[in-house]
């Protein structure tokens, strides 16, 4: 599943995205096992279901949006989560993931579910999320 995604660079830092399969993501995790210490709520147990775009800066995962398709309706994907490495937030990291989120969805014609805000995610996140749900 491995394909694209872009490089943007960032105040000098050149970080590229990726979407990755279940498959991808654990031969990721075999070789930085610190990641569930730095991406929250990555669960182990839920990656075979999701459809995984990372960041990446220097080969090392540092935010992730993780997606599933509604089992109940083909035509959905739920966004579960967007989570950024806290020493990388603050940098545009997890309002591309959301953008390559809703690019996804558009392009593969599902329609974007998101989940529930967390506190941060309220302050953070929201506002972008309601401006892509607003451009459908």
């Amino acid at each position: 599943m491995r394909n694209w995604i872009n490089i943007v660079e960032n105040n000098g830092i050149n970080i590229s995205y990726e979407i990755l399969s279940p498959d991808e993501m654990w031969l990721r995790i075999r070789k930085d096992k610190t990641i569930f210490h730095r991406i929250k709520y990555l669960i182990a147990s839920e990656i075979k279901n999701e459809i995984l775009i990372v960041a990446l800066i220097n080969n090392k995962i540092v935010g992730i949006s993780g997606m599933q398709i509604n089992p109940y309706n083909n035509n959905e994907i739920w966004v579960k989560y967007v989570s950024v490495d806290k020493d990388y937030q603050n940098q545009g990291i997890g309002r591309k993931l959301i953008e390559l989120t809703y690019d996804y969805s558009k392009h593969n014609n599902y329609e974007v579910i998101l989940s529930s805000f967390t506190n941060d995610g309220e302050l953070k996140l929201k506002h972008i999320t309601d401006e892509y749900g607003e451009l459908k």
